[in-house]
């Protein structure tokens, strides 16, 4: 139970002195070189590992005795210390693992043994060959579990207000193996998802630039269907003489000039009217129309009109 208690006393030391100094315990993992759960560790009732005691002296500005020991170095343990105690704050009962009860100083012969006379003292150990190992298996028995000391010292962190204290076991959880917990294949297809689609989106904008820029600026003999649409019906029911012409407008156009040539026929008679119709507007929107009746100089059954554009010309915006 000593060596628990020494411990304790160890991992509380190590906890009130890095509050003393006012540093997290991420901020120590660092100056020691250690990750954050390893310091979680040691003050909860793990011991430090041999190879970070310097390290870990030089941060709490202590000495390594102290930070075994559990206590700061006063002038009154000073004076007490004996030869004995010496050797044990030098780290042997730590690497060890035993309680400093359970060491044995091996000599050729011991000279006293409860007082007795050499001889004596070594016939009594021969009468006692069983009484270090019983003592050995009794601290053995005693000894808690590996994680008791935790587990007693996480329920202890749980009562108290500060705020480096987290779970009892948030210290196992392992580090990610890359930065923002991503593996290195899923890294690299999620490059390539990004690449693919920055690639897209420059083909759309490349696409609208260049449409825009090779639009169609006016009409021409070529182009005007797409804009316009021409149209002729007859009016009236019986006996019709007059058919009516309409543009209609499918885009906005400006300065809009149309000739065509339009040959009235129809299905009974063999007589061909043909004339010339202009339109002519400064602004067209989308949607509007443009309309012209035509007359026949005699009236004819069921007429019809051919139409051909001679002309047209307008701007696009």
């Amino acid at each position: 139970m000593a060596g628990r208690e020494n411990m304790s006393k160890t991992s509380e030391f190590i906890r009130n002195k890095r509050e003393s100094l006012g540093i997290t315990q991420a901020e120590l993992a660092e100056k020691v070189g250690v990750f954050e759960s390893e310091v979680r560790m040691w003050e909860r009732g793990m011991l430090p590992d041999s190879k970070y005691l310097l390290k870990l002296a030089d941060a709490l500005q202590v000495e390594t005795d102290e930070i075994l020991r559990g206590e700061e170095e006063t002038a009154e343990n000073v004076a007490e210390k004996t030869p004995e105690q010496d050797v044990q704050s030098s780290g042997q009962c730590f690497a060890q693992g035993l309680s400093p009860d359970l060491q044995e100083v091996h000599s050729d012969k011991p000279e006293t043994l409860f007082g007795l006379p050499s001889d004596e003292a070594e016939n009594g150990i021969k009468d006692t060959p069983t009484y270090a190992g019983e003592n050995a298996q009794s601290e053995e028995s005693a000894k808690p579990p590996l994680q008791e000391p935790l587990i007693e010292q996480g329920a202890e962190s749980e009562n108290t207000d500060d705020d480096d204290s987290i779970s009892d076991y948030d210290f196992l959880i392992e580090e990610p193996l890359m930065r923002n917990g991503f593996t290195k294949q899923e890294r690299i297809l999620g490059y390539v998802a990004g690449a693919v689609f920055i690639l897209i989106v420059l083909l759309n904008i490349i696409s609208s630039i260049v449409g825009y820029v090779g639009r169609d600026r006016e009409l021409t003999m070529e182009n005007y269907k797409q804009y316009i649409e021409l149209d002729s019906e007859p009016i009236g029911n019986f006996n019709i003489d007059t058919i009516e012409i309409t543009v209609t407008f499918k885009e906005h156009v400006t300065d809009f000039k149309l000739s065509i040539a339009v040959t009235l026929s129809a299905m009974l008679g063999s007589n061909d009217y043909v004339t010339d119709i202009s339109f002519s507007k400064k602004d067209c929107e989308a949607g509007a129309v443009l309309s012209r009746q035509i007359t026949f100089e005699y009236y004819e059954y069921s007429p019809f009109a051919r139409i051909k554009v001679n002309s047209v010309s307008g701007g696009l915006d």
